[in-house]
């Protein structure tokens, strides 16, 4: 599954990006969590019980932060967190400072519905294959490890370890 949230204070325009990604954007099992303000997107990123893996963040939010602060924020406090930038405006620098605080695009507004669920089909697609390689990454260490174990309770700590790092929290009860 795939939760975006996307942080916008135009509401109407937050429901079309809703309803266009989850209708375009099928087979990525998609949840969609919608925020108005910064403060809000820090209270939905906080609660979200299986975190956030992209964020949709308009620059311009009304009084209080920018998309910008929320953006350097998130990459801060969430590291794993994709986010794309977009504003009203056609800023240059806002987007040269979107990618220096480290987002995976700038779309400025109005941009095409079609454009959109390409950036983010293409972003779950970077996803996945990262997922992946950090997954075969560990299996090769395991494998590592498990080859010049001298015990079978070498053996299994290094498996369960090795599950216990490929998510598989409730492999600890095995040690128990």
């Amino acid at each position: 599954m795939t939760r975006i949230l996307i942080v916008d204070d135009d509401e109407f325009f937050r429901h079309q990006m809703v309803d266009r990604l989850t209708r375009e954007i099928k087979d990525a099992d998609l949840k969609v969590l919608e925020a108005d303000d910064a403060n809000e997107a820090r209270g939905v990123l906080a609660l979200a019980q299986d975190g956030v893996d992209i964020a949709l963040v308009d620059n311009r939010l009304g009084p209080g932060d920018s998309g910008l602060q929320l953006l350097d924020e998130i990459h801060q406090k969430y590291p794993t967190v994709d986010t794309i930038l977009f504003t009203g405006l056609d800023e240059m620098e806002v987007g040269m400072r979107a990618y220096e605080l480290g987002a995976f695009r700038y779309m400025p507004k109005p941009f095409d519905a079609n454009e959109l669920v390409f950036v983010v089909r293409s972003l779950i697609r970077k996803r996945a294959v990262q997922f992946e390689r950090n997954w075969l990454a560990v299996l090769n260490e395991i494998t590592a490890r498990v080859q010049q174990a001298l015990t079978v309770e070498q053996v299994a700590e290094t498996v369960v370890d090795g599950a216990a790092q490929l998510g598989f929290a409730r492999v600890r009860l095995y040690l128990v």
